[in-house]
């Protein structure tokens, strides 16, 4: 339902989901909405757990998308997740 709403919201721009223990089987649930959505231009996922095979998923998501700042501070990214990107 959440990932429904991501996708067809009209006016949502910006979704800030940091802090809120994001790890790698959320990435499934959460792609789809993210490659149909049409107005989302910020997206905040600084502050979880983010490890790099997350982070290569979730680049795969944005693709097509209109994101142009994405917000992973404080995660585990780390270059090898950079370099997959």
């Amino acid at each position: 339902m959440t990932t429904q709403f991501i996708a067809t919201a009209p006016k949502l721009s910006k979704l800030h989901l940091s802090s809120v223990g994001m790890v790698t089987k959320c990435f499934p649930i959460l792609q789809p909405a993210l490659s149909a959505s049409r107005n989302l231009q910020l997206l905040d996922l600084s502050c979880n757990k983010i490890e790099p095979a997350d982070a290569v998923v979730l680049f795969h998501a944005l693709t097509g998308s209109k994101v142009q700042t994405l917000l992973l501070a404080d995660n585990k990214v780390g270059n090898a997740g950079r370099r997959e990107y």
